[in-house]
């Protein structure tokens, strides 16, 4: 089991971001077997069901003898309905509930009354909150969209009836969960591999048009090659996609990639991130895979490449406890950030900055900041290079301009979230009005230096595809660029580790326009 992945299960769980985990690396559709009695369920998820079922039980399901009501309201509730709060669930294509708002200070205090009333004294609503099929279809009250995890609330202060239907709607599903956790593992229910719905692809008449160069075109585009991708990054003029023991590129608009390098030498190599400079060179960060005896991988190397994919340099980084690259940035004055996730040891993930002639500066120290497993690193319009940081203090997700000499945080913007907004922010990026473009499991966002808060451009239920598991990445025009994969598969490395990678021919490339109309 990924062990990072499961922390931050527990931590957003524990922050009431997450009613329970789940992953969503890929799209997941049910399928109940008409007029059949053997009870299949068909999903596709690759972390264990018993991380969820604790999680859930832990977060949610907690009984006092008096909650007879309670219970008798749960087990109400027949197999179909079960199984109907259990496909919410695992159908959502976002790993953690959103909301198109967050709760006020006095709803948030009415609720544990409300839930404590629930609970132990049987107060439940007249009704349940709406399900919608679009976020289009909102128009009032409480309602909640299975597609991206999304609760809707009323714009004014929510009512007792209200914040009622959303208490029971969490209880019900938690319960739905935990229930069929239960018949799984008895063998009452089987889960298989679903039949996964197609993206609707942008006809070829756009693709072969003009168009395909204008920011604001949106273009849905499925990838033409067999290698499983890892990771992305958009040049000027071209997308790099990385994989393993290769890199491949792939112009604005096209559906076919060609190679651009696979001289990595004899050892089976990882490409883990991409990273193209202002002056065109490629920086590749790249694990060499070790033996099968080792606690982690091998040594980690970063590629230069030049425009026409020649290898211009090599050189090792990191150290045997930090040896996955996960981010790259480069300042102004051509220093290079290189972030780290360790396999080894309590601090399991650092930055380290490198100068332009590839020697050793310094290593990144938070302070009273941390600097969070899933943040993002990247250099803002100023030519500064920005961190996601947590304050160890109030826990508040903030931007921190990293000092390549000292090794510290030189200016930290805290608390720039929306109320309801507490995830870390993946992809650190450059904007074209913007000083940054960002993103995470809240959303994208972009920011100006000075402003109070971020504004956030791109709801979670207005994404494309599921975020867990996607690369992104931001062209110089502004637009983002999302690969995910419907379907994935298990491989494993010469050195005896097991991986799960994309399906090719279940992946597809998102252009989607950043830009506000």
């Amino acid at each position: 089991m990924n062990t990072d992945f499961d922390k931050r299960v527990f931590e957003m769980a524990a922050q009431e971001k997450m009613c329970v985990p789940q992953n969503l690396e890929f799209q997941v559709n049910r399928i109940l077997e008409n007029g059949k009695r053997d009870r299949k369920i068909r999903y596709s998820f690759k972390r264990t069901i018993v991380l969820v079922a604790a999680c859930t039980l832990m977060c949610s399901v907690t009984v006092t003898a008096a909650a007879n009501l309670y219970l008798q309201r749960m087990e109400a509730m027949n197999q179909e309905k079960l199984e109907a709060y259990f496909e919410m669930l695992y159908t959502s294509i976002m790993p953690a509930d959103n909301y198109n708002r967050g709760f006020t200070d006095s709803e948030l205090e009415r609720k544990a009354e409300l839930e404590t009333a629930y609970l132990e004294q049987g107060v439940f609503p007249k009704k349940e909150l709406t399900i919608l099929e679009e976020a289009s279809d909102y128009k009032k009250g409480v309602a909640y969209l299975p597609h991206s995890g999304t609760f809707f609330f009323p714009k004014r202060e929510m009512k007792d009836e209200e914040l009622l239907q959303y208490i029971d709607f969490i209880k019900k599903r938690d319960y739905s969960l935990a229930k069929i956790n239960e018949q799984l593992e008895a063998g009452e229910l089987v889960l298989e591999q679903p039949v996964s719905q197609e993206p609707e692809l942008t006809e070829e008449s756009v693709l072969e048009s003009k168009a395909i160069y204008e920011p604001g075109q949106a273009l849905t585009i499925a990838y033409g090659s067999d290698m499983p991708v890892q990771c992305i990054t958009a040049g000027r003029e071209t997308l790099f996609l990385g994989g393993y023991n290769r890199i491949e590129c792939m112009a604005i608009g096209s559906e076919e990639t060609e190679l651009f390098f696979d001289a990595f030498g004899t050892e089976e190599a990882l490409v883990t991130c991409l990273y193209e400079a202002e002056d065109g060179v490629l920086y590749a960060g790249v694990s060499k895979l070790g033996d099968s005896n080792s606690a982690a991988l091998g040594k980690t190397e970063i590629y230069k490449l030049s425009k026409d994919g020649e290898l211009l340099q090599h050189f090792q980084v990191g150290s045997d406890n930090i040896n996955m690259i996960t981010g790259m940035a480069m300042d102004a004055e051509e220093n290079l950030y290189v972030k780290f996730r360790s396999y080894v040891g309590e601090n399991r993930e650092v930055i380290q900055v490198y100068n332009k002639e590839n020697e050793f500066l310094s290593l990144i120290s938070g302070g009273a900041y941390e600097i969070h497993t899933a943040s993002g690193i990247g250099a803002g319009r100023d030519g500064k290079v920005y961190t996601c940081v947590y304050s160890k203090d109030t826990g508040n997700v903030g931007l921190a301009v990293i000092n390549p000499v000292t090794g510290g945080l030189d200016e930290v913007y805290e608390n720039l979230q929306a109320e309801g907004d507490n995830l870390p922010w993946d992809m650190i990026a450059k904007g074209v009005e913007n000083d940054l473009i960002l993103y995470g499991y809240d959303g994208v966002y972009t920011y100006d230096l000075g402003n109070e808060k971020a504004e956030r451009i791109i709801a979670p239920y207005e994404a494309v595809c599921g975020f867990e598991g996607a690369c992104v990445s931001v062209y110089g025009d502004g637009r983002m660029i999302f690969l995910n994969a419907t379907e994935g598969y298990e491989i494993t490395a010469h050195n005896g580790a097991a991986g799960w990678v994309k399906n090719p021919e279940k992946t597809t490339i998102y252009y989607v326009p950043t830009i506000k109309e």
